[in-house]
């Protein structure tokens, strides 16, 4: 039994760290944020894991546009400008567990391959694995963890996780930052629009 006040087992979301600021400006886990085959109802995954889940790992184009698989945690935070986790609590009722979604799905032959693929990389979904079919909104949010590249070894181990605080200053002004690089992109020097 935990006592007053502690802190609530957490399940954890881990992405790029280049998605702070687009996750952190809408608010919101998308669930339409992966893939997710048609007619399957796209998901935002959660792990117990303390520990950047491999079946997370992202996809990469290289410059020529060959498609492939990044394979270490190193690279993955290079290339995706650090790791970000969000944590949530654990029973929070937005959660299904992923033997849930695993019976739901209409590709169960899909299913039995990302089960094979999550046992050869170490990972335990009928355990630590869980799904939320809805956005997850800040609100549920009790984490939001930043490590840097330099914050990860070459053998994958994250070293230092930063507490990122939306309401710190310097948050504040990347935010803002952020939104005003979002206008001028879509900008052409004031020639055609009234954003600058």
């Amino acid at each position: 039994m935990k006592g007053f006040g502690a802190e609530p087992e957490i399940v954890w979301h881990y992405t790029q760290g280049e998605k702070l600021f687009p996750i952190g400006d809408s608010q919101l886990l998308k669930a339409d944020m992966g893939y997710a085959p048609r007619g399957d109802k796209p998901v935002v995954w959660f792990t117990k894991s303390d520990i950047f889940e491999p079946c997370a790992y992202p996809d990469f184009v290289s410059p020529n546009g060959i498609r492939g698989m990044l394979t270490s945690l190193k690279e993955v935070a290079e290339q995706g400008k650090g790791l970000l986790r969000i944590g949530i609590a654990a029973d929070n009722s937005c959660l299904k567990p992923f033997a849930h979604w695993s019976r739901t799905r209409q590709y169960q032959g899909d299913t039995e391959t990302v089960l094979k693929l999550a046992h050869e990389k170490g990972s335990k979904p009928d355990l630590d694995w869980f799904v939320s079919y809805k956005p997850v909104t800040k609100k549920k949010w009790k984490h939001v963890q930043l490590a840097l590249p330099e914050d990860v070894t070459n053998d994958g181990i994250v070293t230092t996780w930063r507490e990122w605080d939306f309401r710190s200053d310097t948050s504040k002004e990347l935010f803002s930052a952020y939104r005003q690089s979002l206008q001028k992109d879509d900008c052409d020097d004031g020639k055609s629009c009234s954003c600058c």
